[in-house]
């Protein structure tokens, strides 16, 4: 294997895929229809490179603990003794997306976890919430609780997007964190406005979802409308620079998105005709119907990026997994590949393959590492990070917590953190070293069995694992393109244990729980056979398909201008 890069394995094997249909959005009730064929002109696109920004991946780097802990506190908050053993909470470091085991994790933030030994069995560490942990809490509440009405309206938003006014909620249950809602938004914040959701059962297939109650006009307004009415009046200089690209013709439905391209992109003529084009075409609002739009159009198009652009713009901090919006694509008539937006319009948006799973960003949504317009609740988990920080400080110089939560403020969380203490823990930040596993990603060739023979053990050369889209060259003339996908579960990789013949039988089949107990599952009718462990874990699939040579070409510039 050559190329790639970094901690990344890989090892060739067979996978699966499905397709599904693009769903259209039902006419009638609520929105405006827009029936539009193909007469618009065609927008020459422009291919370009991904790049990566270490700023906005120290950002996702950095929430990640973030939601780890508030989620392993809420957890431990739930327990009636108030504290959990620590083989009660281990389970949960690939839903946390953890890349540190759960145990070591809770040690890193003496700050928030109290360890402390369980009364039964004294080997076993048990922990309980510090002090700090809880006055965050209440802080939490207290957001949740002053923002309920705004709140209600980012959810009733999000549901006037999709095509049926309502979603399931196995969907909106892995958004809670990223919308900013109270885990119990169920029993507190639904009930609370009955004239804007019910909670229903899917008529087709009796899937419990949330339900928009009534439509709401003035909700209907997207953000990108939102700041373009600001700009108008309230003008700045950069909005003023903005509206000088535009021709002076343009009619107000020609709305520009707000763009910052990585260093570099935004000299280049051909991206500034190319977007010049893109932003003349009319601005299709997420909230209308476009049943009539054809989907291979340039408007669908730029109506897509308006509906990813108003999601991640609902969400506090800008930004989600690409696995939750695959759960909403077929609602939000997003297109089959609809990552691929997200690297066609980088001075939109950002892809991150950091912590193990790809997000996607709002690149307007930051500025100099900081968002610009912050939610109260992301202030709080601001308080949150500045906790987990001194932690980490303090424990290394070896101070107890008593005696950094004298004086009645832990830790500084009622006000300002002063005392030169974030100037002290921003120059320790380089003296922590990343702790990260090795990551393996299972090569999936199922579409290419289909077209081409591969004998057994052909070298093959793969290069690229770092980026978005590696190159597979099997033998002297296969040439094949990758895209990754997430796991669902966990997939193993397993190595036979020479030194020992064992004859193992299946009792409660095939699961995680054997596996990591060292037992090998085999058919009890077959002859005794080698022990089997597992070695490591998959998080990421790498699913490959046949590719042309230009997309070679352009994807081995991009690696060599990566690596």
């Amino acid at each position: 294997m050559t190329g790639g890069g970094g901690s990344r394995r890989s090892i060739l094997g067979l996978g699966g895929g499905c397709s599904r249909a693009l769903a259209r959005r039902a006419a009638g009730g609520g929105p405006h229809q827009v029936i539009h064929g193909r007469g618009a002109a065609a927008v020459k696109k422009v291919r370009l490179k991904w790049v990566r920004s270490r700023g906005l991946d120290h950002i996702i780097d950095r929430d990640t603990d973030v939601k780890a802990a508030c989620l392993l506190k809420d957890a431990i908050r739930r327990s009636h003794t108030g504290c959990l053993p620590s083989r009660s909470l281990s389970a949960l470091q690939k839903p946390l997306g953890l890349t540190v085991p759960v145990l070591r994790f809770l040690r890193r933030y003496p700050t928030l976890f109290r360890e402390s030994p369980h009364p039964r069995y004294p080997s076993l560490p048990t922990f309980s919430l510090a002090d700090a942990a809880h006055l965050l809490h209440r802080r939490e509440l207290d957001a949740h609780l002053a923002r309920a009405p705004d709140d209600a309206a980012r959810l009733a938003r999000l549901l006037m997007m999709s095509n049926s006014r309502s979603l399931p909620l196995r969907a909106l249950l892995p958004l809670r964190w990223d919308l900013g809602l109270p885990d119990d938004f169920l029993t507190s914040l639904v009930p609370t406005f009955p004239d804007h959701f019910r909670v229903e059962r899917r008529k087709q297939d009796g899937v419990p979802c949330l339900a928009l109650a009534a439509w709401k006009d003035d909700l209907a307004v997207s953000e990108l409308q939102r700041i373009n009415e600001r700009a108008i009046a309230e003008p700045s200089y950069r909005d003023f620079k903005r509206a000088s690209a535009m021709p002076i013709s343009s009619p107000s439905s020609f709305l520009a998105f707000p763009m910052s391209f990585p260093r570099g992109y935004g000299s280049q003529n051909k991206v500034k005709a190319w977007m010049e084009e893109f932003h003349k075409l009319p601005y299709i609002s997420p909230y209308e119907d476009v049943s009539g739009l054809d989907p291979e159009s340039d408007l669908m198009e730029k109506h897509v990026v308006g509906v990813l652009h108003e999601l991640l713009s609902l969400t506090i901090h800008k930004k989600t997994k690409r696995n939750y919006l695959r759960t909403l694509r077929d609602e939000l008539n997003l297109p089959h590949r609809f990552t691929r937006v997200f690297t066609r319009y980088p001075g939109i948006f950002y892809l991150s393959l950091k912590c193990r799973t790809t997000t996607v960003m709002l690149r307007e949504g930051y500025r100099r590492g900081k968002l610009v317009e912050p939610h109260p609740l992301a202030l709080v988990r601001d308080k949150f990070y500045h906790v987990m920080r001194t932690g980490i400080l303090y424990r290394d110089k070896g101070l107890e917590e008593a005696k950094l939560a004298a004086g009645g403020n832990p830790l500084g969380v009622d006000g300002e953190e002063g005392d030169g203490l974030d100037e002290e823990m921003e120059a320790d930040d380089g003296d922590e070293e990343e702790e990260e596993e090795e990551e393996f990603v299972f090569l999936d060739l199922d579409d290419v069995y289909e077209h081409a023979d591969i004998p057994a053990n052909t070298p093959y050369v793969l290069s690229g694992l770092n980026t978005l889209n590696p190159v597979l060259i099997i033998g002297d003339n296969l040439k094949l393109i990758g895209e990754y996908e997430e796991t669902i579960g966990t997939c193993f990789v397993f190595s036979e244990d020479e030194s020992e013949t064992v004859l193992v039988h299946q009792e409660t089949g095939p699961s995680e729980a054997n596996l990591f107990k060292d037992k090998c599952i085999v058919d009890p009718n077959q002859v005794p056979f080698r022990q089997v462990k597992p070695v490591a874990s998959l998080d990421k699939i790498l699913k490959f398909r046949l590719a042309a040579n230009d997309e070679i070409q352009m994807a081995t510039t991009r690696h060599d201008t990566t690596s």
